[in-house]
């Protein structure tokens, strides 16, 4: 399989303060900052704004245009995300597409030390701002037609990879196939489709310096239709219960009785998927990554909304 590797756009001073003009700050300090996505480099235009410079992947055309018709229709819908102040896709000043983004102060979960644990609180808003998107973006918006519609992964064949390539052990191959054979059914059905924002994770979760309250959601590049449990799946297990409830305090979910067994399903899929490309069989991190996921799906599974899945057949 060829792996799409990106290039980074070089964006020379000169450029970035064309940009600072352009944005009516002239003599503001420009710097790249550090970024842990694939798909953007990231710069400070002064204090008061984000430029983002897609890089060129081989396979993938850059995403900004579909974050710039994401972010309207999320605003519209009420979540909380920074404005674009920006967008040139002239390619005259850099050679790709580019938006300017309002600064907002806050820093992303990712960047929090490990042993420092987010507010209930603050996951209870991130669930309500998911109902608000998933509620007001409809498909007869621009967004109907920028972001593209999916169906979900079966993970079930990747088990066979972890099982031939000896990567897992094969108690835990064998705990991941039970549980993934039996939240499959209500996974791989047909569910209401909803406007996603896709990629759900620490880093593109803003929250307060001091108090860690939730301040907003960032990175509109992977928007996709899909199965509403799909955003549940890249945080932890342990915050989707507060999650669930922040949402259903706005909005009833499609398909709401099997809502928990599906963000399971999902978690399972995402876990499987990445234990695939361990760097050797048997690592450290991967059984460390299947008996933290077994912890988590203990807990998730004895919340009063979610007992019903230990008792599947």
């Amino acid at each position: 399989m060829t792996i799409d590797q990106p290039t980074a756009v070089p964006v020379s001073s000169q450029a970035l303060q064309t940009i600072a003009a352009r944005l009516g700050v002239p003599q503001a300090v420009c710097e790249r900052l550090p970024s842990s996505g694939r798909s953007n480099a990231i710069y400070a235009i002064g204090a008061a704004y984000l430029l983002r410079v897609p890089h060129l992947h081989l396979t993938q055309p850059p995403t900004v245009h579909r974050e710039v018709v994401a972010v309207a229709a999320a605003q519209l819908a009420g979540v909380r995300t920074p404005s674009i102040v920006l967008f040139d896709d002239s390619c005259e000043v850099v050679p790709v597409p580019y938006a300017v983004y309002e600064r907002i102060a806050g820093m992303p979960l990712s960047a929090l030390a490990p042993q420092t644990t987010p507010p209930g609180t603050t996951w209870y808003a991130v669930g309500q701002d998911l109902a608000r998107l998933h509620r007001h973006v409809t498909a007869d918006t621009d967004a109907g037609h920028y972001a593209p519609s999916t169906d979900p992964p079966d993970p079930r064949p990747w088990l066979n990879d972890l099982t031939n390539a000896q990567l897992v052990p094969a108690r835990d191959v064998a705990w991941l196939e039970c549980w993934v054979t039996r939240l499959a059914p209500w996974m791989l059905s047909s569910h209401t489709k909803v406007f996603c924002h896709g990629d759900v994770n620490a880093s593109n979760i803003l929250v307060a310096h001091d108090t860690l309250a939730y301040q907003a959601l960032i990175d509109w590049g992977g928007v996709v239709w899909h199965d509403p449990a799909w955003d549940f799946a890249p945080v932890p297990l342990t915050v989707v219960p507060a999650m669930l409830a922040g949402y259903r305090s706005l909005a009833v979910f499609p398909d709401d009785a099997t809502m928990e067994a599906r963000v399971l399903a999902y978690h399972l899929a995402f876990a499987v998927w990445g234990l695939r490309f361990q760097p050797q069989p048997g690592s450290q991190s991967a059984r460390e990554r299947v008996a933290r996921l077994r912890a988590q799906l203990a807990r998730f599974i004895e919340h009063p909304s979610a007992t019903w899945i230990a008792h599947l057949s």
